[in-house]
């Protein structure tokens, strides 16, 4: 039942009572049964990077973008670096990692959002690089941990997350 109000031509308010608008079942959207797309990221999904390594003018440099290299660079060394593909909750982490927040003004009622690019590479370094092909002096494989990352060259570690980010969506 469902209740309304009436105004008479006397002034009074009258309510009354009628029955409900009788509802009709949704129907459900026609859909195939089986997914055409795998909307979920599959741990397996993996890309490599190539990061080319030479010494210039400057020192050792690095870069994931081949055409780049000048003609000049010599003994150009490749390195491997593997990375998965980011999840929804991984991506956010990220996202997260390359924001500051800062409140301007003397209420604090301004906030301004700007980008922590450094903390959005070490995010992505750290969350998706799975595996490297790094060896030590010696040739015996380097592995990777945390702290490994953190040593590596600036140059090489950034070009690395370069490449990726040609090809994984964060």
């Amino acid at each position: 039942m469902e209740n309304t109000l009436k105004m008479e031509s006397s002034g009074s308010v009258k309510e009354e009572k009628s029955a409900a608008p009788a509802l009709k079942p949704v129907q459900p959207i026609e859909r195939e049964k089986k997914m055409s797309r795998n909307l979920f990221v599959s741990r397996k999904d993996k890309i490599d990077v190539e990061v080319y390594v030479y010494d210039d003018s400057t020192g050792m440099t690095a870069t994931h973008d081949k055409e780049s290299i000048p003609d000049s660079a010599k003994d150009v060394d490749t390195y491997t670096f593997t990375f998965k593909q980011p999840t929804y909750s991984e991506s956010n982490d990220i996202l997260r990692r390359a924001q500051i927040s800062s409140t301007v003004g003397g209420g604090g009622e301004d906030v301004v959002n700007t980008g922590n690019i450094m903390g959005m590479q070490t995010e992505i370094l750290n969350k998706l690089l799975v595996g490297w092909d790094l060896t030590d002096n010696e040739g015996n494989p380097v592995s990777r941990s945390a702290a490994r990352i953190s040593d590596l060259h600036p140059d090489v570690a950034r070009s690395a997350v370069a490449g990726a980010l040609l090809i994984i969506k964060i």
